[in-house]
């Protein structure tokens, strides 16, 4: 399943995931352990990276839903409420994205969690907007 990181556009340190565990045309369930080679702050990685996990994870779910944009940029973020201010250097979470429908068929609406692996500690939650560009 990991092949399917290969689909996204980002390479690391812009990549924030670095495992797929499951993706379907509805969901995705993926993995990221945070480490010092990624975009960092002293403590961490910025919880405010949550987002951008998030929308990776939601663009492989596009990808198996045949909406896959040639390019495409989130575009919205209605909500997201981080529950800390970083995650700290060895954390390993899961990121939870769900396509929730199409507006128009150039908006993906999404939603999704990050939560800590092992105890399920939610983390981050948000709703964003996807931009599918497939002009």
């Amino acid at each position: 399943m990991n092949e399917l990181l290969s689909r996204l556009p980002h390479k690391p340190p812009a990549l924030l995931l670095s495992h797929v565990y499951e993706v379907s045309e509805q969901s995705a369930v993926c993995g990221y352990t945070v480490s010092d080679n990624t975009l960092t702050v002293l403590q961490g990685l910025s919880s405010a990276y949550a987002l951008e996990m998030l929308a990776q994870a939601a663009a492989l779910v596009l990808t198996q839903s045949g909406a896959q944009p040639l390019s495409g940029m989130l575009a919205q973020c209605r909500s997201l409420v981080c529950r800390q201010p970083f995650f700290s250097f060895g954390t390993e979470l899961i990121i939870y994205a769900k396509l929730e429908g199409l507006s128009a068929g150039v908006l993906a609406l999404c939603s999704g969690r990050v939560e800590e692996s092992g105890s399920g500690l939610l983390l981050a939650e948000a709703t964003f907007s996807i931009y599918l560009n497939n002009q």
